[in-house]
């Protein structure tokens, strides 16, 4: 390993530098739109956007950080940056849009806006387009005017009340126009009227029918929404209930469901008046437990369960009830239970048989020392099953359990259409009522998206595109009724077994992309809508990952194949500090990163320059807003599932052809799902890409481009042949490696007179504290300056028209000493990088004199 870092502020003309794939100042072409082909445009060109996210109070340096990261950011080719979490409350003490310890969140800051108006200027001068969010991480509180419940509410939280809470909805719509109609000192218009502002977005990572598929609004699992709101959400059910019915009546016989007659408890003896009859008390794995009726004097029977010896899983000691229910039909579910001490378990309606599935009801539950009515309303998918309290063996523990009841759930005659009472529960009536329930909730986000995009464009006059909110919070053709669809997408993101965002307590798969063998990032694909521009706005291979340096790599060659309009690294500085850090300094730093920031050039190339080219044919899955309203009503998937396995089609086709959702019920081109045999080597379908797993802990993939040429992966002791460019990697840490060889003036490498090569491994900062031999965390000791690279070495014949020269390139990409080269026969040249060049990129030059 050896010290390696990249300055901050550095934007030298060298090898190291593609600043001329920019076009400045941006926006000169005119603003950036849709095309009738779903692609960008700025004016009448075609426009991709290679970004950069920035977050928190690194939106508002100082002038002269902003002009620093300008010019670099130009110099590795990020043509536009995305303002992101300008709004976060969770550090008042620092710098946000609405200032310093501010009070409320009803008036933008003037410094704040000042610091961001000058940097959008400063990158608009390079060439970078700005990409502004409107709602990330704003704090809502009662000094906005708003009921003071609003407190008790995460930020996400309190942004999904938004999309159906009035006064939410106005104060979005006050700060876009603070926002957007503040004129700009330095450029001389408003951020709404610049065509360097190229996006803006609505809404960051939310969305309405998300919340009900995650349980937020209470309604199959209860929810935390404060009833002031929950009362106004019942409000427009009603009213959403009557345009559709008219009558109580007419709903009722829509629902099938008469509302007379007696709740029949479906267990028979959940009172346990009969002792434990009809009860099954199962214990596996060498668990211990046993089942009682005892007497209390004020409840009467209870049935204690006394777990005397817990078993390796939750799931070991389970306390069922066999029941039969209608599929399709609603049910409420109601019982009393305590724990001597406070312990979690589950209500669950489970299959009676193998694989004993929880499709209906699976909810955990906190026990405490004192009882606790639940009451959970569910639509039964199976016949046969058990009503089950599940988790008991945790830990020794007694458990108690009282008046237990399962009953169908009908719209009794205290709810009625009249009286506007119809309650929120009624969607678990029935599989009608929940049918409604989603149709009310899909119209009442379509119609947020469409005031806020219409309040954007013609109230304020926003001139370029608009975002709503991502694919996986929201749906693929509800923000395809937007100007662009987006998405984002982590490769093993962090994970926090005990608090979230527990910075002591983390960890991160040490796992390079290139041995998945569900090829995870084709998931994306499938939330791209033909005829739309696609973006994917957060994309990231998170530190400290020894892998990380493939990231750019990845994501800019498979952009490349589907032809899609962006995407944005996350993030590239994430406070208003440590900008010159010279380490690694957290998940999301790219900044500082050096394998990460190196690789750029090669992903310039690939997407920006358009290297690699898009895939011929096109794949497209009919979709409708009908046809998805459905599928989220009978399947209920996560937004985030929707990948291409879940249409039928293998990850393997969406890496052959470009794929995605055609918004029409008769899709034309080639018929999906095609009938190609899964393939552990898959190709694109203009073989300049190569995805080989035939070694499953060895996978590689290749780019073989008449401009660049890319080995990424497990490629130690072997040859591989791209053309002209023959790479022979050396032994590496683990076997890995990327290498990459690039023409710097759009010249073919056979006869480029400048080239880069870039050759990345593992990276970490200097006595960094790994927890462990996994390498999977480091805690919070992230070690100290200087970043160390790994110097991967490699043998790299290339066969070009003219003699070469190859130069080893310093931290700035100034040359730093030559580098021994071998010719051999015609053409051909022969040179070794590897460690005594403590380095990890080169400059090929060249010339016309003979040696």
């Amino acid at each position: 390993m050896a010290p390696f870092v990249l300055p901050y502020d550095d934007d030298s003309e060298n090898a190291a530098n593609v600043s001329y794939l920019l076009s400045a100042p941006a926006g000169h072409d005119g603003y950036v739109h849709a095309g009738e082909n779903g692609h960008l445009y700025s004016g009448e060109k075609r426009i991709r956007f290679f970004g950069m996210n920035l977050g928190t109070d690194a939106n508002f340096p100082e002038h002269s950080i902003a002009d620093k990261t300008a010019a670099r950011l130009a110099k590795f080719g990020i043509n536009s940056v995305r303002f992101h979490h300008m709004d976060y409350g969770w550090a008042p003490e620092k710098r946000n849009v609405f200032g310093v310890n501010p009070s409320s969140t009803l008036t933008a800051d003037e410094e704040s806006l000042d610091r961001l108006g000058y940097f959008v200027a400063s990158l608009k001068k390079q060439g970078i387009y700005t990409n502004l969010n409107l709602l990330c991480s704003r704090r809502f509180t009662e000094a906005d005017g708003l009921p003071k419940e609003i407190e008790s509410l995460s930020a996400k939280d309190s942004h999904r009340v938004g999309f159906f809470y009035q006064p939410l909805i106005d104060l979005q719509k006050a700060f876009a126009r603070q926002l957007l109609t503040y004129e700009n000192p330095y450029t001389g218009m408003t951020f709404a009227k610049d065509p360097a502002v190229a996006i803006v977005e609505i809404h960051n990572e939310n969305g309405l029918v998300a919340g009900w598929l995650s349980g937020y609004t209470g309604l199959l699992r209860d929810g935390p929404v404060p009833e002031v709101f929950e009362k106004d959400l019942e409000r427009q059910w009603n009213q959403w209930l009557k345009e559709k019915y008219g009558s109580t009546k007419a709903l009722k016989e829509a629902w099938g469901g008469s509302g007379q007659g007696d709740h029949l408890n479906l267990i028979a003896n959940g009172d346990f008046s009969h002792g434990t009859k009809g009860w099954v008390l199962n214990t596996t794995s060498g668990a211990e437990a046993s089942v009682a009726v005892i007497q209390d004097k004020f409840y009467g029977d209870i049935a204690q369960v006394d777990v005397s010896k817990p078993g390796p899983k939750s799931w070991n000691v389970e306390f069922f009830y066999p029941v039969k229910l209608t599929k399709g039909r609603g049910y409420r579910l109601k019982f009393s239970a305590r724990s001597d001490r406070q312990g979690m378990t589950k209500a669950r309606i489970q299959e009676m048989e193998s694989p004993w599935k929880s499709t209906s009801l699976d909810q955990n539950i906190t026990l405490k020392p004192y009882w606790q009515d639940f009451e959970f309303n569910f639509l039964a998918a199976h016949g046969d099953v058990r009503a089950n309290f599940a988790g008991l063996s945790k830990s020794k523990d007694k458990y108690y359990f009282r008046n237990v009841s399962l009953e169908e759930s009908l719209l009794d005659d205290k709810q009625s259409l009249e009286q506007s009472s119809i309650s929120l529960k009624s969607s678990a009536l029935s599989q009608f009522a929940l049918d409604d329930w989603v149709a009310f909730l899909y119209d009442l986000e379509r119609q947020y998206w469409k005031d806020m995009y219409d309040f954007l464009r013609n109230d304020i006059g926003y001139r370029s595109v608009i975002v709503g909110s991502q694919v996986g919070f929201s749906t693929p053709m509800l923000m395809a009724e937007q100007d662009v669809v987006d998405t984002h997408y982590y490769w093993q993101h962090p994970k926090f077994p005990g608090k979230a965002w527990d910075y002591d307590n983390w960890y991160v798969n040490n796992l390079s992309m290139v041995n998945d063998p569900r090829k995870e990032i084709t998931r994306l694909a499938m939330q791209r809508v033909l005829g739309k521009p696609f973006l994917v706005t957060e994309y990231d291979h998170p530190a400290p990952s020894l892998y990380a340096s493939e990231a750019p790599l990845i994501v800019s060659a498979y952009a490349a194949l589907q032809d899609w309009d962006g995407f944005y690294f996350f993030l590239y500085q994430g406070k208003d500090e440590g900008w010159d850090s010279e380490m690694v300094k957290g998940f999301f730093d790219y900044a500082q990163h050096p394998t990460k920031m190196a690789n750029m050039i090669i992903a310039a190339n690939l997407f920006l320059r358009g290297d690699l080219s898009a895939n011929n044919e096109v794949i497209e899955i009919p979709q409708s807003l009908s046809n998805e309203r459905k599928l989220l009503t009978d399947k209920r998937p996560s937004l985030f599932s929707l990948g291409v396995e879940f249409y039928g089609m293998k990850p393997e086709q969406a890496i052959k052809h470009r794929v995605g959702l055609k918004p029409s019920e008769n899709a034309h081109g080639i018929a999906a799902p095609l009938a190609d045999e899964h393939s552990e080597k898959v190709a694109s379908d203009t073989d300049e890409f190569i995805w080989d797993n035939t070694d499953p802990n060895g996978g590689v993939i290749l780019i073989d481009t008449p401009k660049t040429k890319v080995l990424l992966g497990y490629g130690e002791g072997n040859r591989y042949d791209l053309g002209d460019v023959s790479i022979l990697p050396g032994e590496t840490i683990g076997g890995w490696q990327t290498i990459a060889v690039t023409s710097l003036d759009d010249r073919e490498l056979l006869n480029s007179k400048r080239m880069l090569v870039v050759a990345t491994g593992y990276v970490e900062n200097t006595d960094m504290g790994w927890t462990d031999d996994k390498m999977n965390s480091v805690g919070s000791d992230w070690g100290k300056a200087p970043s160390r690279i790994e110097v991967v070495p490699a043998e790299i014949v290339f066969k070009h028209s003219e003699p070469i020269r190859v130069w080893s390139l310093d931290g700035r990409g100034e040359r730093k000493a030559l580098v021994d080269i071998h010719k051999e026969g015609a053409n051909h040249y022969r040179f070794t990088i590897g460690e005594k060049h403590e380095t990890l990129w080169y400059e090929i030059e060249a010339f016309t004199d003979k040696f």
